[in-house]
């Protein structure tokens, strides 16, 4: 499994093998190769990266079923006699005819390119393993559940402390702003209630800048974007309706809150929102061990059909996702 290096500084990426690697080592390791094969664990990294790796491989010692080899990066050949290394280990692993890959990630960089151009001109046969990968990470720690609770319960005081209180002086003074301003607004605030929270700042990032949604028009994909306009107020006898989602990562846990905030809002406004928070407790009551994931999928829209069969129309195609080191494993999908 590879990774290689982003070209959009500041802008955070989700391959699986980021995240593989999160899971095994407890940091991001960009420009590294690591190869499992069936009695010996190739890892391929800077110096750096490469003491960091052989230091764990001495602590491990015997407790390690595989041996533990690292190479560090030869620039100077762009790791041409590397790449043949790890392919001669992968040669002499079980058949040493197929190899697995993660297809679907979209890695950059000239390491990367190296990489795929090495496996291409050995002739070994590749095979998806991605599906693999994700049942490996579905399984969270407790280290990386405490992680997103803590996260969480950062985004939910910024909600309540910051953006109800904030919304409701816009009412109070009849005073207009940009939803984008707002979102601007609300990542700063996030910092100042991490340390609030006595919290680590460099271990919270931004995954995705708030999304704030009013005066009727909601997208409710996660790829919703916040709009250039003021944001709708409630009128006497007028209602508003606000959407406020937060995309955060914490120690490399990422973790989203949505809330959906009713001003003024008219009984069937009210009846509605009450109607799917029963369906969401019911739905998330069958999420036990064992139960497959489509069966939650199939809850919800027996509920709806049962009770308010005219909001099926309405309803969105998916319930949510596997979330962890990535933001959004669509293996896991709740459809």
């Amino acid at each position: 499994f590879v990774s290689g290096t982003a070209d959009d500084e500041g802008v955070i990426k989700f391959p699986k093998s980021l995240a593989l690697f999160v899971a095994l080592f407890g940091i991001e390791l960009s420009d590294t190769l690591v190869v499992f094969c069936e009695n010996t664990i190739i890892i391929l990294a800077a110096s750096k990266k490469a003491k960091l790796a052989q230091d764990l491989a001495d602590a491990l010692g015997s407790k390690l079923k595989q041996e533990l080899h690292v190479l560090t990066r030869n620039k100077a050949d762009k790791d041409a006699e590397n790449f043949a290394k790890v392919i001669e280990y992968i040669r002499a692993s079980k058949s040493g005819r197929k190899v697995g890959v993660l297809s679907k990630d979209k890695n950059e960089g000239s390491f990367v390119a190296g990489w795929e151009a090495a496996l291409k001109g050995s002739n070994l046969e590749t095979a998806d393993a991605s599906s693999g990968v994700s049942d490996v990470l579905a399984i969270k720690t407790d280290e990386q559940i405490r992680s997103v609770r803590e996260g969480c319960q950062v985004a939910v005081q910024i909600v309540k402390k910051y953006v109800i209180e904030e919304i409701l002086n816009f009412i109070d003074e009849q005073k207009e702003c940009s939803m984008t301003k707002l979102m601007d607004q609300i990542e700063d605030q996030i910092f100042k209630v991490v340390k609030e929270n006595k919290l680590q700042e460099s271990d919270m990032e931004v995954i995705i800048p708030a999304i704030i949604q009013s005066g009727g028009e909601y997208d409710l994909k996660y790829t919703a974007q916040t709009k250039e306009k003021v944001l709708h107020l409630p009128e006497k006898d007028a209602p508003a309706v606000h959407i406020i989602s937060l995309y955060l990562r914490f120690r490399f846990c990422c973790l989203t809150v949505s809330r959906t905030l009713l001003f003024n809002a008219r009984k069937e406004q009210t009846d509605t929102y009450k109607f799917l928070l029963e369906v969401f407790e019911e739905t998330v009551s069958v999420l036990k061990p064992g139960v497959k994931l489509s069966k939650v999928y199939e809850k919800a829209v027996g509920l709806i059909k049962d009770k308010n069969p005219k909001l099926l129309n309405h309803f969105v195609k998916e319930l949510g996702w596997g979330i962890g080191y990535e933001l959004r494993d669509k293996r896991l999908m709740l459809d």
